[in-house]
């Protein structure tokens, strides 16, 4: 009796090392990944999409903007620009171009604070829309920390 108590609890204590960290049927969490690219869009339901964002010191920071159409007007952006390119600057990876929509590379290189903007035009696309006098350009800025220790 004592034997199989022991082998139970032997194979129980195995179980409990080996278990998955998630429950069956959910897929556990990614480990968080600190060198991650911070992603930036214009897309205003997306985090970080027009106001600020965090990066830390060597981090990758991708900006997308795609061109928007609403109201009967279409908006493009220009190249995104980093006001400081001391603490964010322009990425050797360069951009790639996709159907008037592309990818702006840069690197955070220093702890400080930099604008990224980007020119808006606007182009009515009905025959009855007439575009703002003023467009707003978009703009996040990030705030660049070193990395934790």
């Amino acid at each position: 009796m004592l034997g199989r108590t022991l082998l139970a609890a032997t194979a129980l204590a195995a179980t409990a090392f080996t278990a998955p960290a998630a429950l069956p049927g959910t897929d556990p969490e990614p480990p968080a990944d600190p060198v991650a690219a911070l992603r930036l869009t214009n897309d205003s339901a997306a985090p970080a999409s027009n106001g600020t964002a965090d990066a830390t010191v060597g981090q990758s920071v991708q900006v997308r903007l795609d061109k928007l159409v609403e109201n009967g007007l279409e908006y493009t952006y220009g190249e995104p620009k980093s006001s400081d390119e001391a603490v964010v600057a322009p990425d050797a990876d360069g951009g790639d171009e996709t159907g008037g929509d592309g990818i702006t590379r840069f690197k955070a290189v220093s702890e400080g604070m930099a604008d990224l903007v980007a020119e808006a035009t606007c182009t009515p696309v009905e025959d009855d829309a007439v575009c703002p006098g003023t467009v707003d350009p978009w703009k996040v800025t990030v705030t660049v920390k070193a990395p934790r220790a």
